[in-house]
């Protein structure tokens, strides 16, 4: 995920976690934990195994490139922050449903993981980064919608 804490975003919103150990998922589904200090360090680039509270890091982001979950898809599509997702390739929620989901709220660029290579990654990001948010907005009034369902009920 890329994200900078913008100028006009309180301190409080871009707080820095405290853990160094990142897990790093494969597209088939094989995990492997790593000492941020292991990893390639490279100029502007923060590396963070845990964030508490990720949606304000989220909501800062300027882009973010994500595996294709839905609750951190959601979490981007909501304040309407551009983002690229890569599904996990033989994983049926991320291929399918959250597809289907993020094309119902026109949100996010999704690319297939066998696709990726720097050059592609650069113009997805580019488009990302200057064409207009145009994403449906997120219905927010479901604590309501499911009271007057349980109130008919009643």
């Amino acid at each position: 995920m890329l994200a900078r804490c913008s100028t006009n975003v309180k301190r409080s919103y871009c707080d820095r976690p405290t853990e160094d150990i990142v897990s790093i998922e494969n597209d088939r589904g094989h995990r492997a934990r790593a000492s941020t200090h292991r990893l390639p360090q490279i100029a502007g680039v923060e590396y963070h195994g845990y964030v508490d509270r990720l949606f304000r890091w989220l909501t800062a982001a300027d882009l973010a490139i994500v595996q294709g979950g839905l609750i951190t898809a959601m979490e981007l599509t909501a304040p309407r922050v551009p983002f690229i997702y890569v599904p996990l390739r033989e994983h049926f929620e991320q291929n399918h449903h959250v597809r289907a989901r993020l094309a119902r709220y026109h949100a996010g660029l999704g690319l297939e993981y066998h696709q990726l290579d720097p050059d592609t990654l650069a113009e997805a990001m580019l488009k990302q980064l200057t064409d207009e948010v145009r994403y449906n907005p997120v219905e927010t009034d479901g604590a309501a919608r499911a009271a007057r369902l349980i109130d008919q009920l009643l």
